[in-house]
């Protein structure tokens, strides 16, 4: 018999005994399902809504013998926008990939129902609650916006945030003023002017009207301070 025939045939039969292995990959809609059930986790009862990156659909990845592992590379995203979520193999062959995504998140927040000028208060009719995406808001929202005032002109369906509000004044530089002292079991009212602007809380000083004393007292409400 020829050689070559016989080269051949061997050939033919090493080839032919040997077990047929293939390479089994990971399908790719199992990087995007770890990904989304890493954020649903996160993000618990939030109402929010995801646009997450396909892998690219040339990619080849081993398949792992374990569950994915996922990370995200920042905690910012939790409050929305921009995100980026690691998902990772270790066994048999380690490799990692990287999805982006957007996160929108959506609560209830406090609107105005009519425009309102710097300085003036909020009152009850002056709000109501909607669900609006609050991912672009750079401040926070206030819990109870009532009997707070504005910092600026704003128009109807704005959306209130905490940058926009400030406690109001209750006592202006000039106002007369009750001076309300307490002690153990009696009180005294005397009259007095106040030296400072004052908000509810604010320490300011006042004169009292009899002695001419000046002395330090807590805003406790219009026209009202209370010492010590």
């Amino acid at each position: 018999m020829n050689k070559f025939v016989i080269y051949t045939v061997l050939l033919c039969t090493v080839v032919s005994s040997l077990p047929a292995q293939s390479m089994a990959y990971e399908p790719l809609h199992n990087l995007v399902d770890a990904a989304r059930n890493a954020i649903a986790t996160t993000m618990g009862e939030a109402d929010y809504r995801l646009e997450l990156t396909e892998p690219d659909p040339r990619l080849t990845l081993v398949r792992c013998e374990q569950a994915l592992d996922t990370h995200f590379t920042h905690q910012a995203w939790r409050q929305g926008g921009r995100l980026t979520v690691g998902v990772s193999c270790q066994v048999p062959r380690p490799w990692k990939v990287y999805l982006t995504g957007q996160l929108r998140l959506y609560r209830s927040v406090w609107v105005l129902t009519r425009g309102k000028r710097r300085g003036e208060r909020i009152m009850v009719e002056d709000i109501k609650q909607e669900k609006r995406e609050v991912s672009r808001l750079s401040s926070k929202m206030p819990d109870n916006p009532v009997g707070l005032q504005l910092t600026r002109n704003l128009g109807a369906g704005v959306v209130l945030a905490q940058n926009h509000l400030t406690t109001p004044t209750l006592i202006q530089r000039g106002d007369p003023v009750t001076i309300l002292s307490k002690t153990e079991g009696f009180s005294v009212r005397m009259t007095g002017a106040a030296l400072a602007h004052g908000k509810a809380g604010q320490r300011i000083d006042v004169r009292n009207r009899s002695s001419g004393r000046t002395i330090s007292a807590r805003v406790e409400g219009i026209g009202l301070v209370v010492v010590p």
